[in-house]
């Protein structure tokens, strides 16, 4: 038995290609693989809570980003290769647009900026599902009266 026949807690975030392959696969650091996996999975998991970790781990990645690229620089396999297994990792586990752009920006970053960039879709995301979640109890109320 494989360890991706198992899942602890569950199988609530179980897919045909799952975070860790990925992460594994396109080389990411540990900030970045932290990051991508709760932006991938915060709809089946703890919702905007892992929204706000996900943003947390960039705001680190951000911090410590001299270092981490420089050794990217080193193992990170070819960009072709990266572009084919996100394009699999995005279709199997049906991310949206604005997932499917961080985690391609957390797969290929070069520059802190991008990683800034990846910070404001996540944060797209988490006003996006505030924003939804008022609504639905506004209606709720409204549905009362």
């Amino acid at each position: 038995m494989d360890a991706n026949s198992v899942q602890v807690g569950g199988t609530h975030y179980k897919s045909e290609y799952q975070h860790w392959d990925f992460a594994v696969n396109v080389g990411m650091d540990y900030l970045a693989s932290a990051a991508s996996k709760y932006v991938s999975r915060w709809r089946n998991k703890n919702g905007v809570e892992d929204l706000k970790k996900a943003k947390h781990y960039i705001e680190k990645l951000i911090e410590v980003s001299p270092l981490v690229l420089l050794r990217l620089q080193h193992c990170r396999p070819h960009t072709d290769y990266i572009n084919a297994e996100l394009i699999r990792f995005i279709r199997v586990n049906k991310l949206d647009l604005i997932e499917a752009q961080v985690c391609n920006t957390l797969a290929l970053w070069t520059h802190t900026n991008q990683l800034r960039i990846a910070c404001t879709g996540i944060q797209m995301l988490i006003d996006k599902t505030t924003e939804n979640t008022l609504l639905e109890d506004s209606n709720k109320h409204a549905d009362r009266e």
